[in-house]
């Protein structure tokens, strides 16, 4: 399933393929729910909780979505067991938006749990470059050691209680965005698609606004507009 991997990267210019478009489809179900968590809990009023609580879980949301977009803009095979790799992801993706809303009440385990599943997934893109492609190694050790260790935090986090459970999700998430500005110089020698990753970040952007949009559409219904 490695010999002889062509990457895309070698190729002309992109655009996004209609799995990616699936992909980022599947990120609708997580910002919609934690839109809710926006001012839900709340009793529909958006308060500074609220948008802490928002914040800290979007992160993370934000995160898992950039790490197989940049490894797509980098290294996309595109062939079979790519795209089932792609799929077993977004299914970590869907539990993230099943736990993401009982975070704090009980089921930040499972949302932690969930989001490791969804890196450890990328893990297996990286190694599955690491074997392949020998003239590659020095970008996927990179990236497999640094995010295996924020992976690792996020798994052991769920043998503790918050508030050091949070803090450990936040040292991992620390260590996942400093691998990457760690190892600039390395990652200048590998060619990204310079079309391809800015129109992957507006589709991502359209989403985040239509759910926005939505969100103030259905808050609208329960204002009592006469004024009374």
């Amino acid at each position: 399933m490695t010999a002889g991997l062509q990457l895309r990267t070698e190729g002309k210019e992109r655009h996004a393929t209609w799995l990616e478009l699936f992909y980022d489809l599947i990120y609708v179900v997580v910002i919609a729910k934690l839109t809710h968590l926006l001012a839900a809990p709340y009793g529909g009023l958006l308060t500074l909780q609220g948008y802490l609580v928002f914040t800290g879980l979007f992160v993370p949301v934000w995160w898992a979505w950039t790490g197989h977009t940049l490894f797509a803009n980098r290294f996309d095979p595109d062939d079979a067991l790519h795209r089932l790799l792609t799929l077993l992801q977004m299914g970590a993706v869907i539990l993230m938006a099943v736990f993401i809303g009982g975070v704090g009440a009980g089921k930040d385990a499972g949302f932690a749990l969930s989001y490791a599943a969804v890196r450890v997934v990328l893990l297996l893109m990286y190694l599955r470059i690491h074997l392949a492609r020998p003239d590659l190694r020095f970008v996927s050790t990179l990236f497999l050691s640094g995010f295996s260790l924020g992976a690792g935090l996020w798994i052991l986090s769920v043998f503790f209680d918050p508030p050091l459970m949070y803090v450990l999700w936040g040292a991992g998430l620390l260590v996942d965005m400093a691998t990457p500005w760690a190892g600039q110089k390395i990652l200048s020698k590998v060619s990204v698609h310079s079309s391809h990753l800015p129109e992957r970040l507006g589709l991502f952007s359209i989403i985040i606004l239509g759910e926005a949009v939505l969100g103030i559409v259905t808050g609208s219904k329960e204002v009592d507009w006469s004024g009374q």
